[in-house]
């Protein structure tokens, strides 16, 4: 079954009856509030496709959630680490929206491995320093947060930071500490 992304004409249809009435350049909040959600330059959306996962619940996972998914139910060892790359900041430690609903898919599958162990850690890089930036620590923190909003045990979840050579795009990433 096909499925079509309507997001980017719906987006573009309310951006464009939104704007009705305004003088050129005007913003109002709810202009401000809808690019909030828009998916970071650079980046595309991963497709998604039905997934069964353990507990018998189905979710429209990426390539990432079905590796994640698959790992958790294979024989391989522990750690293992899975690049979140549709996780941003906006600015500082401020998380971009999930309107696609990646971060409560991944706590879907963790949640039907209840004996799944996880970190998350958020790279820093800077040329200038060899320490882990509390910048790092903090976004990692704040990602942490956020899988926990969704739904996931605290205890089941850390996070750290980590120094990254300059040449890394820093994205957050999963690290499944035990299975």
């Amino acid at each position: 079954m096909a499925h079509i992304d309507l997001r980017a004409p719906a987006l573009a249809l309310v951006l464009a009856l939104g704007a009705c009435g305004q003088e050129d350049g005007e913003l109002d909040e709810a202009t401000i509030d809808a690019g909030a959600m828009r998916t970071p330059p650079n980046t595309q959306a991963s497709p998604r496709t039905p997934t069964t996962i353990a507990n018998g619940t189905t979710v429209y996972a990426t390539e990432m959630a079905r590796e994640l998914q698959a790992f958790l139910e294979s024989g391989e060892a522990a750690p293992r680490e899975f690049e979140l790359t549709a996780i941003s900041f906006v600015q500082g430690v401020q998380v971009r929206e999930d309107p696609d609903g990646t971060i409560a898919n991944l706590v879907t599958i963790l949640n039907a491995h209840p004996q799944a162990r996880v970190q998350i850690v958020v790279p820093h890089t800077n040329p200038q320093s060899d320490r882990v930036s509390e910048a790092s620590e903090d976004r990692a923190a704040r990602v942490a947060q956020v899988f926990v909003e969704n739904g996931l045990d605290p205890a089941r979840i850390t996070s750290a930071g980590r120094n990254a050579p300059a040449e890394v795009v820093p994205h957050a990433v999963l690290v499944v500490t035990q299975k």
